[in-house]
C-alpha cells in the first residue's frame, strides 16, 4: 500500500514537470510569471465536473482541450476575426457553462471536503 502511494506521488510529480516543460518550452516558448493563466481554476473545475471519477476527468480535460485547440485554430485560420478576446475566453466560458448544467456535482465528493484540517487533532 505504502509503495504503490509513493509511487502515484512520483508519477504526479514527474507529471507535473513534463506539464511544466512543456508549457514553458513547446507552447508559449518562453517563462513568464503568469505562464499558467488560470488553468489551475480548469483543474478544479475539472475534478467538481467529473464527480470524482478519473475517466470522466479525463473526457472533461479532452472537451477543455478541445475548446482551447479550436479558439487557437480560429486565430489562425480566420485572420479577419476582430475580437480574439472572445475566443480565448471561449475554454473558460465553456467550463463555467458545463458546471452550471451539471446538477449532480453537488451531491458528490469526498465527505471531509470543507472541513477545517487541524493537525493537532489527527489520529
Amino acid at each position: 500500500m505504502l509503495i504503490t502511494l509513493v509511487a502515484f506521488i512520483v508519477l504526479v510529480f514527474i507529471s507535473a514537470v513534463f506539464a511544466g516543460a512543456f508549457l514553458t518550452l513547446c507552447q508559449a516558448k518562453m517563462f513568464t510569471a503568469d505562464i499558467i493563466g488560470g488553468r489551475g481554476f480548469i483543474a478544479v473545475a475539472l475534478v467538481y465536473f467529473g464527480q470524482w471519477h478519473p475517466v470522466k476527468i479525463f473526457l472533461g480535460a479532452l472537451l477543455f482541450t478541445f475548446a482551447q485547440s479550436l479558439q487557437t485554430q480560429i486565430q489562425i485560420f480566420v485572420p479577419q476575426f476582430r475580437y480574439y478576446e472572445f475566443l480565448t475566453m471561449l475554454p473558460y466560458l465553456l467550463v463555467i457553462v458545463v458546471l452550471a448544467f451539471n446538477r449532480k456535482t453537488n451531491s458528490l465528493g469526498p465527505s471531509e471536503l470543507g472541513k477545517p484540517f487541524n493537525r493537532e487533532t489527527r489520529v
